[in-house]
């Protein structure tokens, strides 16, 4: 009888496109494959033949593991820029600084008094009898 293994989570789900390889993997596997030949090339002459292989297995590995590592659920090169912009880039000790608008509004007003103030309230009694649409007052 064949089984099958279901994902708990389906979000965690990767389509396999060759074997057990996703089209993720599969492109960093043939991009090693690539690294380490060139690289196998160039040091073979150099330093001999087992040296060369262990030079290769070294160079490849960053590249494999962007195809299967994943710290976080998180793809490597997204987990990097992450690690490289809150560790480097952002500041460790942010200033804590609030603006409030309501304080800039309230400084931008000017206060009124009692002689402009009556004559404010006149205008808009007579722009509420005149217009339904002024409900100041209504």
């Amino acid at each position: 009888m064949l089984e099958t293994q279901i994902p708990k989570d389906i979000r965690k789900y990767e389509s396999k496109l060759v074997g057990p390889f996703t089209l993720r993997q599969l492109i960093c596997f043939i991009i090693a494959c690539l690294v380490a030949y060139i690289v196998f090339k160039i040091t073979k002459p150099l330093t001999g033949s087992n040296t060369a292989v262990t030079i290769c297995f070294f160079t490849v590995i960053p590249v494999v593991a962007f195809g299967w590592i994943k710290p976080y659920g998180m793809q490597l090169e997204k987990f990097l820029q992450t690690a490289l912009i809150s560790n480097l880039l952002a500041p460790k000790h942010r200033k804590y600084k609030t603006r409030n608008g309501f304080r800039v509004a309230e400084t931008r007003l000017r206060k009124m008094d009692d002689k402009s103030y009556k004559k404010r309230m006149r205008y808009e009694k007579k722009l509420a009898q005149q217009n339904e649409k002024y409900v100041s007052y209504k």
